[in-house]
């Protein structure tokens, strides 16, 4: 199972939340098994628009959907997924 496949089933189970926080991680331990450094590895990437997913992502606070989801408005399923592989696409292209 890879992690892509946890963030979808996340999102299926309705926890978007969660997923966006695992899609966080993901990011950042796939930066560090290359051993990257995070602030200096994003302003390198080509892509401008993975640029600013990245680092709307790892600013984003981690929020859990049972405490927070009354609070924070819940993305679409599909955008998540979208966004998720976006995500993987720019981590990929390091």
């Amino acid at each position: 199972m890879t992690v892509l496949e946890d963030i979808f089933r996340l999102v299926e189970a309705g926890r978007t939340l969660a997923a966006l926080g695992m899609l966080k991680f993901y990011v950042i331990h796939s930066l560090e098994d290359k051993g990257l450094s995070l602030t200096r590895v994003i302003d390198q990437v080509r892509e401008e628009s993975c640029r600013r997913i990245l680092r709307a992502l790892l600013v984003q606070p981690i929020l859990t959907d049972e405490v927070w989801k009354v609070f924070v408005p819940q993305m679409d399923p599909e955008e998540v997924r979208e966004l998720a592989l976006k995500v993987e696409y720019c981590v990929s292209d390091l």
